[in-house]
């Protein structure tokens, strides 16, 4: 519960006086409700004496009001209550898309457990004050006003409401956050395998069908929704007996209530038309007391949620950067050292990238090459703050990107991956993510500066063409230069590109590697590669294998000493006839 009150108390805070007029409201509309049900059984009773009507128009106006009343408060119980969960709600998804931006990729679950996280869990936060906090502070004040209401008609009856709502309150809460906690631990593994399944159909549908596994793989899911399913259903049973024994307590002590005010009514304590008014209120309280079983079952759900969400591994958090820190998130010529770092693709994972040290200067164009899974990729994200290094260092401008804000890092030094989600959406909007404000013409610039400028002459949409589900539509080499079209729109003081030519042919790696030097001429650049095509153009040549670095320098430096670069050109000259149609190691899957 101190996880709950912690949230509440962080969440709440914005929207405080409404979560408080609500609950008011709800108190009011409970009352209501058990002020009518007294008010109409004391109608009732009195009526069927015959008395002129005149003495019955003061209950008659009471069942009136106290209906009206019931309605209204109610309504602006939900209002205010719902616009409070929606706002929670908007900062609780806000809040975890920036941990999940300022969090190591590599530590990062599985996709369909991290969407699970982003959209059930999230969203689950919004019940914290309608449907766990609420419920609890409505009870108590109903049944303690219940209590007093009674005390005033048969004392002896206040013990049986006392008792009987408090009983069932605590009864109530400690079986239903019983059930809850084994209900929710086998629906989150049943739901995290549904969930995996189907993201695994969807994903690499086209591959299971080239293989012939389609049929196999949807009997697979079809198993994990039965188990799924047969989970929900036993849960579903414990909330039903749950609910039945809330039933049974409540007829429990409205039949106390009778028996005690039967007592009464002989013994000429209580007047006998009031026994009515006294059993409906016992009746009523338990409205407020039946909803703390589904608070105690949503409150175990949020915990699980809060536990899930807080579990999302986070950036640690660093003292506030020095003045020369701030300085470096100027825009300007940038300087990046990379000095001895080792970088793991998963923390569990043996590091990938080992003892690695580079320097990159103003303007200066710097090619990466080595075979697929030599710790290229990995290292690239390590300088953008994907992934997290130990040991070693990497400065910008002479200060530990440690001690920059990320996203200032970022503005900085870009990062375009090979893997780079394309979105379902237009071309101008894919690019558009780098610089939201960019308008078109600076989007179509952008596309027109990697050699795009023909093909959107042949759309029928032009920029504004959808590109289809993880641009379907669209070619590989299409596919990237959309994505370094991001990069120049971002206009960053180092671009770094992770194997741009890995799905293109000869002719196509050469122009984009032409495409790329012309669109950041004066600008730094890093490019990553396993292919030898046009690297002459670089201003420098650094050769990695098996995670680092074993020589660097500029093409004819590199040629002249007659090691490892040479022999990767003989090697290009021996397979495809001529040394600038190279290929060096083997693409990466896709």
């Amino acid at each position: 519960m101190s996880t709950l009150v912690r949230h509440a108390a962080a969440l709440g805070r914005p929207v405080a006086l409404r979560i408080v007029l609500s609950m008011v409201a709800a108190v009011i509309a409970v009352g209501a409700a058990v002020a009518l049900l007294a008010t109409s059984g004391y109608l009732i009773s009195r009526a069927a004496e015959m008395p002129p009507i005149l003495l019955l128009t003061v209950a008659i106006v009471g069942v009136r009001f106290f209906a009206l009343l019931r309605a209204a408060s109610r309504y602006v119980e939900r209002i205010l209550s719902h616009d409070a969960a929606l706002r929670v709600l908007v900062r609780a998804r806000r809040d975890f898309l920036a941990r999940l931006v300022a969090a190591p990729n590599a530590a990062l679950p599985r996709s369909a457990d991290l969407l699970s996280r982003a959209v059930a869990d999230v969203e689950r936060l919004q019940d914290l004050f309608v449907r766990v906090l609420a419920p609890p502070v409505v009870a108590v004040v109903v049944a303690l006003g219940a209590t007093a209401a009674a005390a005033v008609m048969v004392p002896l009856g206040a013990a049986v409401m006392f008792g009987g709502l408090a009983a069932s309150a605590m009864g109530l809460a400690w079986l239903g956050r019983n059930l809850a906690r084994s209900a929710t631990a086998r629906q989150q593994e049943a739901r995290a395998a549904m969930g995996t399944e189907v993201a695994d159909t969807v994903h690499a549908s086209l591959e299971l069908v080239a293989m012939g596994q389609g049929e196999a793989q949807v009997v697979r899911m079809m198993a994990a929704d039965a188990r799924l399913a047969g989970v929900m259903r036993a849960d579903a049973v414990g909330a039903a007996v749950a609910a039945s024994l809330g039933t049974a307590a409540t007829w429990g002590t409205v039949i106390g209530l009778a028996v005690v005010g039967v007592g009464a009514v002989r013994d000429g304590s209580l007047a006998g038309v009031s026994l009515a008014s006294l059993v409906f209120i016992g009746l009523a309280a338990f409205e407020a007391v039946l909803a703390i079983s589904p608070a105690a079952r949503a409150s175990v759900a949020v915990e699980s949620a809060i536990e899930r969400l807080e579990s999302l591994p986070s950036a640690p958090p660093s003292a506030a950067p020095p003045a020369a820190a701030c300085e470096a998130t100027a825009r300007g010529p940038l300087t990046l050292a990379i000095e001895g770092i080792s970088v793991r693709p998963a923390p569990d994972a043996p590091a990938v990238v080992r003892n690695v040290r580079l320097a990159i200067a103003p303007g200066e164009r710097v090619a990466l090459l080595g075979p697929s899974g030599c710790g290229k990729s990995t290292l690239t994200r390590a300088l953008v703050g994907l992934l997290p290094f130990d040991p070693g260092t990497i400065r910008v401008d002479g200060i530990d990107i440690r001690d920059v804000d990320v996203r200032a890092l970022r503005s900085r030094v870009r990062l375009c991956d090979q893997d780079a989600h394309v979105f379902a959406t237009s071309v101008a909007e894919n690019v558009r993510l780098a610089r939201p404000e960019a308008g078109d013409d600076e989007v179509l610039d952008a596309l027109r500066a990697v050699g795009l400028g023909p093909w959107l002459a042949t759309l029928p949409d032009g920029i504004h063409t959808h590109v289809g589900d993880d641009g379907a539509r669209v070619s590989g080499g299409q596919r990237q230069r959309i994505i370094l079209a991001r990069g120049i729109l971002a206009d960053p003081d180092l671009l770094i590109v992770d194997e741009p030519t890995t799905h293109l042919d000869h002719d196509g790696a050469r122009a984009y590697v032409d495409d790329l030097l012309a669109t950041r001429a004066g600008a730094a650049l890093l490019m990553t590669t396993h292919r030898l095509s046009g690297l002459e153009a670089f201003d420098r040549i650094v050769v990695m294998r098996d995670g680092r670095i074993v020589e660097s320098g500029t093409p004819g430096e590199l040629v002249a000493r007659g090691t490892e670069y040479p022999r990767m050109l003989a090697a290009a000259r021996t397979v495809d006839g001529a040394a600038n149609v190279p290929v060096v190691g083997s693409p990466k899957p896709a």
